[in-house]
């Protein structure tokens, strides 16, 4: 999967996360990003959007969030 630079990606981050442990998220076409929003230099993760969409719904039947 080629990356595409980080400074082109649509970045969000949740209402939900608090001022210490924000991540945030970039979906593109091909796969989703995830950077951490305090430590942007430290790069990001891709995960394909099928593992992402698992993740969430794993987040959301277990209450978290």
């Amino acid at each position: 999967m080629e990356r595409p630079d980080s400074a082109t990606l649509r970045w969000c981050v949740s209402s939900h996360s608090d001022s210490g442990t924000c991540v945030e998220v970039a979906v593109a076409a091909e796969a989703v990003f995830v950077r951490h929003f305090w430590n942007r230099i430290a790069g990001h993760i891709a995960v394909s959007r099928d593992a992402w969409q698992a993740f969430v719904d794993a987040l959301g039947s277990s209450g978290a969030g």
